[in-house]
């Protein structure tokens, strides 16, 4: 399996180490990418394969920087967030300042390639919220020039009590705060773009 090289998790932007689903994505990852890829193609990617993961993986689709839409969600995610969220723009579920930066650097990433860690504090419609950690890693499909991202979420199991709605009740069943924003090295070194930290 091709793996960052020795020391490059020196460059990585966080300390706290991977959940056991963020490092089997991150292995499978390096498995389905062929040697002269740095991005691996859609078509290798098998959820089956996975099949310990299946339950939690999200698959996005980029349209544009600002419109990354869901096109496929574990049943567990699913039941997590109180529906599918498939065709839902990720940076209309984050709050304005983290859509902001990631709408300006988080595709850059993708391409560099490097991974992404995001945490998160994910608010339910009825003010309830967990936090939520998952890695995103870059897919592509060279014939068509599309672009994906797929994620694996870990979430704590306990659930707040509530303490505040959601900013849209009744039309948004979940919302994101995100907390924090890691590069991961996939190998490639880091790109120049800043770590990020909720104010």
């Amino acid at each position: 399996m091709d793996m960052p090289p020795e020391g490059s998790e020196k460059r990585n932007t966080f300390a706290a180490p991977l959940g056991p689903r963020c490092r089997r994505l991150l292995e499978y990852w390096h498995e389905i990418r062929m040697p002269e890829e740095t991005i691996p193609e859609r078509e290798c990617f098998d959820p089956t394969a996975i099949p310990d993961l299946l339950a939690h993986i999200h698959l996005l689709q980029w349209h544009s920087p600002r419109d990354i839409r869901y096109r496929l969600s574990g049943t567990e995610e699913v039941a997590r967030l109180g529906g599918d969220p498939k065709g839902r723009n990720y940076i209309d579920a984050v709050d304005p300042e983290a859509g902001t930066y990631l709408s300006a650097y988080f595709f850059q990433v993708m391409q560099h390639p490097a991974a992404i860690r995001l945490v998160t504090e994910e608010t339910y419609s009825g003010g309830a919220m967990r936090q939520t950690r998952f890695v995103a890693l870059p897919l592509i499909r060279r014939a068509t020039g599309e672009h994906f991202t797929i994620c694996v979420v870990e979430a704590d199991e306990r659930l707040s009590a509530p303490t505040m709605p959601n900013p849209e009740p009744g039309i948004m069943l979940w919302w994101d705060k995100v907390v924090a924003v890691d590069l991961l090295d996939l190998g490639h070194g880091l790109p120049d773009v800043p770590p990020y930290r909720a104010k």
